[in-house]
């Protein structure tokens, strides 16, 4: 199956019309516009054979705007639309995506065992639960 295939997939085409609805496919980015990047980052996750959550966070990883990115689609206080549209569990990897202050963790990616996570959102400083750090990094990878 082809990263197209894994694009086009019935399950996530409400989420891509949902990023539609918010101009992703207009808002340019290296490779094309968001919605292509997104989507090809989601394809890959399944490729990978990450589990549904993660892919759906990679789908929408951009939603608040990144700390590389600062384009959002949703405000925070729209948190719990995400959380309707792909679950709670995608949502809050969407969030760390999106909150981690890169300056601050990325040095530590690979020193530490567990680094302390910088939430540029919320200024405060957290250690993510392992199997969180496992999806952020795999979803950074794309």
């Amino acid at each position: 199956m082809t990263s197209a295939d894994h694009r086009s997939a019935p399950a996530w085409s409400h989420i891509e019309e949902f990023l539609r609805s918010l101009e992703a496919d207009r808002i340019p980015h290296p490779g094309g516009t968001l919605l292509e990047h997104v989507s090809r980052v989601a394809a890959r996750l399944a490729e990978w054979g990450t589990d549904s959550a993660v892919q759906a966070a990679g789908l929408c990883h951009a939603a608040y705007g990144t700390d590389g990115f600062d384009g959002a689609l949703l405000g925070l206080e729209e948190r719990d639309t995400l959380v309707e549209l792909i679950g709670h569990r995608a949502e809050s990897l969407v969030y760390l995506y999106a909150s981690c202050r890169r300056a601050a963790v990325y040095p530590r990616l690979g020193r530490d065992e567990r680094p302390l996570f910088h939430d540029r959102f919320s200024g405060d400083d957290h250690i993510p639960p392992e199997e969180d750090l496992r999806a952020f990094l795999v979803i950074s990878r794309n």
